[in-house]
Protein backbone atom coordinates (compact mmCIF):
# COMPACT_ATOMS: atom_id res chain seq x y z
CA UNK A 1 0.00 0.00 0.00
CA UNK A 2 2.53 2.53 0.60
CA UNK A 3 4.92 1.61 -2.16
CA UNK A 4 2.10 2.58 -4.73
CA UNK A 5 1.55 5.60 -2.38
CA UNK A 6 5.29 6.23 -3.32
CA UNK A 7 4.70 5.19 -6.93
CA UNK A 8 1.80 7.41 -7.20
CA UNK A 9 3.80 10.22 -5.29
CA UNK A 10 7.06 9.41 -7.73
CA UNK A 11 4.70 9.65 -11.05
CA UNK A 12 3.33 12.98 -9.65
CA UNK A 13 6.63 14.70 -9.17
CA UNK A 14 7.72 12.81 -12.82
CA UNK A 15 5.03 14.65 -14.44
CA UNK A 16 5.71 17.90 -12.15
CA UNK A 17 9.32 17.44 -13.66
CA UNK A 18 8.37 17.12 -17.22
CA UNK A 19 5.86 20.29 -16.73
CA UNK A 20 8.82 22.01 -15.42
CA UNK A 21 11.44 20.93 -17.75
CA UNK A 22 9.12 22.06 -20.69
CA UNK A 23 8.10 25.65 -18.79
CA UNK A 24 11.83 25.80 -18.62
CA UNK A 25 12.48 25.23 -21.79
CA UNK A 26 10.07 27.57 -22.50
CA UNK A 27 11.26 30.51 -20.79
CA UNK A 28 14.49 29.35 -21.75
CA UNK A 29 13.25 30.40 -25.30
CA UNK A 30 11.90 33.40 -24.45
CA UNK A 31 15.09 34.52 -22.45
CA UNK A 32 16.54 33.56 -25.88
CA UNK A 33 13.98 35.51 -27.76
CA UNK A 34 14.54 38.92 -25.28
CA UNK A 35 18.23 38.89 -25.11
CA UNK A 36 18.00 38.69 -29.34
CA UNK A 37 15.49 41.69 -28.93
CA UNK A 38 17.70 43.40 -25.81
CA UNK A 39 20.51 42.99 -28.31
CA UNK A 40 18.60 44.52 -31.04
CA UNK A 41 17.45 47.42 -29.19
CA UNK A 42 20.56 48.05 -28.39
CA UNK A 43 22.13 48.00 -31.62
CA UNK A 44 19.18 50.33 -32.29
CA UNK A 45 19.60 52.53 -28.96
CA UNK A 46 23.63 52.55 -30.39
CA UNK A 47 22.51 53.75 -33.81
CA UNK A 48 19.74 56.38 -32.52
CA UNK A 49 22.56 57.72 -29.94
CA UNK A 50 24.93 57.86 -32.77
CA UNK A 51 22.56 59.75 -35.10
CA UNK A 52 21.46 62.21 -32.12
CA UNK A 53 25.24 63.10 -31.58
CA UNK A 54 25.65 63.20 -35.46
CA UNK A 55 22.31 65.44 -35.64
CA UNK A 56 23.94 67.85 -32.43
CA UNK A 57 26.97 67.99 -34.40
CA UNK A 58 25.08 69.29 -37.54
CA UNK A 59 23.09 71.28 -35.19
CA UNK A 60 25.83 72.84 -34.29
CA UNK A 61 28.24 73.04 -37.43
CA UNK A 62 24.38 75.02 -38.60
CA UNK A 63 24.17 77.19 -35.34
CA UNK A 64 27.77 78.46 -36.15
CA UNK A 65 27.03 78.86 -40.02
CA UNK A 66 23.92 80.77 -38.57
CA UNK A 67 26.12 83.00 -36.64
CA UNK A 68 28.27 83.70 -38.77
CA UNK A 69 25.76 85.25 -40.73
CA UNK A 70 23.92 87.12 -38.28
CA UNK A 71 27.38 88.95 -37.54
CA UNK A 72 27.46 92.02 -38.93
CA UNK A 73 29.31 94.89 -37.65
CA UNK A 74 27.16 95.94 -35.48
CA UNK A 75 27.47 92.96 -32.62
CA UNK A 76 29.12 89.53 -32.77
CA UNK A 77 26.32 86.53 -33.01
CA UNK A 78 27.17 83.19 -30.39
CA UNK A 79 26.91 80.37 -31.76
CA UNK A 80 24.49 79.12 -29.70
CA UNK A 81 21.00 78.51 -29.50
CA UNK A 82 19.72 81.52 -27.45
CA UNK A 83 22.00 83.55 -29.29
CA UNK A 84 21.24 82.41 -32.66
CA UNK A 85 17.37 83.14 -31.53
CA UNK A 86 17.81 86.78 -30.26
CA UNK A 87 19.79 87.83 -33.07
CA UNK A 88 17.07 86.26 -35.36
CA UNK A 89 14.45 88.07 -33.14
CA UNK A 90 16.92 91.19 -33.92
CA UNK A 91 17.11 90.57 -37.39
CA UNK A 92 13.01 89.97 -37.70
CA UNK A 93 12.66 93.40 -35.64
CA UNK A 94 14.60 95.38 -38.19
CA UNK A 95 12.91 93.76 -40.93
CA UNK A 96 9.97 94.89 -39.96
CA UNK A 97 11.47 98.62 -39.24
CA UNK A 98 12.71 98.14 -43.04
CA UNK A 99 9.64 97.27 -43.88
CA UNK A 100 7.80 99.80 -42.59
CA UNK A 101 10.24 102.26 -43.98
CA UNK A 102 9.79 100.37 -47.20
CA UNK A 103 5.91 101.32 -46.98
CA UNK A 104 6.62 104.74 -46.05
CA UNK A 105 9.43 105.31 -49.00
CA UNK A 106 6.97 103.53 -51.34
CA UNK A 107 4.11 106.06 -50.20
CA UNK A 108 6.58 108.79 -51.29
CA UNK A 109 7.60 107.25 -54.55
CA UNK A 110 4.17 107.42 -55.60
CA UNK A 111 3.53 110.74 -54.52
CA UNK A 112 6.71 112.07 -56.03
CA UNK A 113 5.61 110.16 -59.01
CA UNK A 114 2.42 111.96 -59.03
CA UNK A 115 3.87 115.18 -58.30
CA UNK A 116 6.45 114.37 -61.44
CA UNK A 117 3.26 113.14 -63.43
CA UNK A 118 2.06 116.80 -63.00
CA UNK A 119 5.01 118.34 -63.45
CA UNK A 120 5.33 116.72 -66.35
CA UNK A 121 1.52 117.69 -67.76
CA UNK A 122 2.76 121.30 -66.63
CA UNK A 123 5.96 121.35 -68.53
CA UNK A 124 4.32 119.88 -71.86
CA UNK A 125 1.63 123.05 -71.65
CA UNK A 126 4.33 125.01 -70.88
CA UNK A 127 5.86 124.26 -74.14
CA UNK A 128 3.01 124.34 -76.08
CA UNK A 129 2.68 127.77 -74.49
CA UNK A 130 6.27 128.22 -76.16
CA UNK A 131 6.34 126.98 -78.99
CA UNK A 132 3.35 129.21 -79.59
CA UNK A 133 5.05 132.33 -78.01
CA UNK A 134 7.88 131.44 -80.31
CA UNK A 135 5.73 131.16 -83.57
CA UNK A 136 4.06 134.87 -82.27
CA UNK A 137 7.50 136.18 -81.65
CA UNK A 138 8.61 135.24 -85.18
CA UNK A 139 5.58 137.02 -86.29
CA UNK A 140 6.35 139.67 -84.75
CA UNK A 141 9.97 139.70 -85.74
CA UNK A 142 8.95 139.93 -89.15
CA UNK A 143 6.17 142.62 -88.57
CA UNK A 144 9.13 144.63 -87.26
CA UNK A 145 11.40 143.44 -89.77
CA UNK A 146 8.79 144.67 -92.20
CA UNK A 147 7.82 148.19 -90.09
CA UNK A 148 11.76 148.78 -89.62
CA UNK A 149 11.94 148.90 -93.72
CA UNK A 150 9.15 150.45 -94.07
CA UNK A 151 10.34 152.85 -91.83
CA UNK A 152 13.48 152.83 -93.02
CA UNK A 153 11.93 153.83 -96.73
CA UNK A 154 9.38 156.79 -94.63
CA UNK A 155 12.79 157.74 -93.09
CA UNK A 156 14.67 158.24 -96.57
CA UNK A 157 11.34 159.60 -98.18
CA UNK A 158 11.79 162.26 -95.44
CA UNK A 159 14.74 163.33 -96.16
CA UNK A 160 14.16 163.43 -99.51
CA UNK A 161 10.93 165.73 -98.98
CA UNK A 162 13.09 167.40 -96.59
CA UNK A 163 15.84 168.14 -98.87
CA UNK A 164 12.84 168.98 -101.56
CA UNK A 165 11.59 171.31 -98.52
CA UNK A 166 15.12 172.94 -98.58
CA UNK A 167 15.25 173.46 -102.35
CA UNK A 168 11.32 174.84 -102.34
CA UNK A 169 12.08 177.41 -99.50
CA UNK A 170 15.12 178.43 -101.39
CA UNK A 171 13.57 178.38 -104.84
CA UNK A 172 10.90 180.49 -102.65
CA UNK A 173 13.72 182.88 -100.97
CA UNK A 174 14.86 183.69 -104.56
CA UNK A 175 11.42 184.50 -105.63
CA UNK A 176 10.82 186.73 -102.87
CA UNK A 177 13.70 188.66 -103.79
CA UNK A 178 12.69 189.12 -107.27
CA UNK A 179 9.09 190.07 -106.65
CA UNK A 180 10.54 192.37 -103.63
CA UNK A 181 9.07 189.98 -100.96
CA UNK A 182 10.87 188.84 -98.67
CA UNK A 183 9.94 190.46 -95.68
CA UNK A 184 6.86 188.78 -96.10
CA UNK A 185 8.79 185.82 -95.92
CA UNK A 186 10.57 186.82 -92.77
CA UNK A 187 6.62 187.39 -91.23
CA UNK A 188 4.74 184.08 -91.76
CA UNK A 189 5.44 180.42 -92.85
CA UNK A 190 6.03 178.72 -95.69
CA UNK A 191 2.36 178.07 -96.55
CA UNK A 192 1.27 181.36 -95.90
CA UNK A 193 3.90 182.73 -98.01
CA UNK A 194 3.48 180.26 -100.73
CA UNK A 195 -0.17 181.85 -101.60
CA UNK A 196 1.28 185.65 -100.73
CA UNK A 197 3.34 184.34 -103.77
CA UNK A 198 0.70 183.01 -105.81
CA UNK A 199 -1.33 185.89 -105.29
CA UNK A 200 1.42 188.13 -106.28
CA UNK A 201 1.95 186.24 -109.14
CA UNK A 202 -1.41 186.10 -109.62
CA UNK A 203 -1.45 190.55 -109.12
CA UNK A 204 1.69 190.58 -111.88
CA UNK A 205 0.01 188.50 -114.37
CA UNK A 206 -3.16 190.52 -114.11
CA UNK A 207 -1.07 193.64 -114.58
CA UNK A 208 1.20 192.44 -117.23
CA UNK A 209 -2.41 191.52 -118.87
CA UNK A 210 -3.39 194.81 -118.33
CA UNK A 211 -0.39 196.34 -119.56
CA UNK A 212 -0.23 194.22 -122.98
CA UNK A 213 -4.34 194.96 -123.37
CA UNK A 214 -3.15 199.02 -123.49
CA UNK A 215 -0.16 198.46 -125.38
CA UNK A 216 -3.01 196.67 -127.87
CA UNK A 217 -5.35 199.46 -127.29
CA UNK A 218 -2.68 201.95 -128.05
CA UNK A 219 -1.34 200.39 -131.33
CA UNK A 220 -4.41 201.08 -132.92
CA UNK A 221 -6.13 204.31 -133.93
CA UNK A 222 -9.44 204.93 -132.11
CA UNK A 223 -12.25 205.14 -134.93
CA UNK A 224 -14.49 208.39 -134.29
CA UNK A 225 -17.98 207.93 -135.80
CA UNK A 226 -18.73 211.64 -138.88
CA UNK A 227 -20.42 214.04 -137.67
CA UNK A 228 -23.39 214.93 -138.96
Amino acid sequence: MQQRVMERELSELRDKLMATNRSLGLASSNIASQEATISTLRNDLRGHDERCQKMQTDMQHFLESLAVCLTSADGYVQSTECGVKDAVKKLVHELGNKNTLHQESKDRIINLTDKIERLQIDQDRMATENRVLADEKRNLEARLNHTESELNVCEMTKEHLRNDKTIFVTFLDKLSRAMHMDQIAKDVGVDLHTESLLLRAEQLAKLEYDKNIDKLLLGYPTYSPPLS
